[in-house]
């Protein structure tokens, strides 16, 4: 991904049109995950601008939004003593192509050429410049993990690594995944049974609209055997008859408590 190698003789690279790896999900899939506005180097802009020509033409009408977040990148160095292969997030990649064009740039110019929020810009930076992973860009004050805005940040033209593949992507501990993900998974829970509950009420009423009348038994059966999209819980269908119930939907038979009917809105 990103850059071919420029003519120039500064700077770092990827063989963007070589190897370019995509995945296409619906949103659903992705889960709860935020999508952060950040602008992608030209050689990336120029491979995504043609998987999205490509892509139309072959699903009409669907849109595709890209989700930076959750990629990688190897890009390999121009300008060490070693032929370095980094990997890098798609948000480190933004800032480290900037010094093709440029030795040095203020923590602020970083933020207006990557778009980047200011927390997650500070993340990414933090690991390119930590001296434990061999400082890919040095920061002006050594003394703090902040930025100021017109603090200066610039290549290290003298990076040195034992391997030859650096990985700079930010590690998760495990504990802090595992929480993240239990609360992403219990948010997903959440909203599919947002999801099912509405599809439920809609089938319950298209049935009672129907027929106007109908015991509680023959009213599960028949909704169950009406949805395809998943396997309803009766429990969860009888939750949706008290709903209707309560928003006047639907109503109790006064002389058979067993029977529900249908009220006209």
């Amino acid at each position: 991904m990103l850059r071919r190698p420029p003519r120039s003789t500064q700077g770092v690279s990827s063989a963007a049109s070589d190897v370019y790896k995509r995945q296409v999900l619906t949103s659903g899939l992705w889960g709860n995950m935020q999508n952060v506005v950040c602008k992608l180097p030209d050689d990336m802009n120029l491979c995504t601008k043609k998987f999205e020509d490509f892509y139309k033409l072959e699903h009409v009408g669907r849109h595709l939004v890209w989700n930076a977040g959750v990629g990688e990148c190897e890009v390999k160095s121009l300008f060490c003593a070693k032929p370095y292969t980094f990997i890098l997030t798609v948000y480190q990649s933004s800032v480290l192509l900037l010094y093709n064009n440029a030795d040095c740039y203020t923590f602020q110019q970083l933020i207006d050429q990557t778009k980047l929020p200011t927390e997650i810009l500070k993340k990414q930076l933090l690991n390119l410049t930590n001296p434990k992973m061999g400082k890919l860009l040095i920061k002006a004050n050594l003394k703090t993990p902040n930025f100021t805005p017109d603090e200066t940040v610039q290549i290290n033209k003298v990076f040195a690594s034992t391997s030859l593949r650096v990985n700079m992507v930010p590690i998760v501990s495990k504990k802090k995944a595992s929480d993240e993900h239990k609360k992403e998974f219990d948010e997903e829970i959440k909203e599919l049974n947002k999801q099912r509950a509405a599809i439920l009420q809609a089938t319950i009423v298209k049935i009672m609209k129907g027929r106007r009348q109908e015991r509680h038994n023959e009213l599960i059966t028949e909704t169950i055997k009406l949805i395809n999209a998943f396997k309803p819980d009766p429990v969860l269908i009888k939750q949706q008859i008290e709903w209707l119930i309560e928003n006047e939907y639907l109503m109790r038979d006064e002389k058979d408590k067993g029977k529900y009917i249908y009220k006209p809105q």
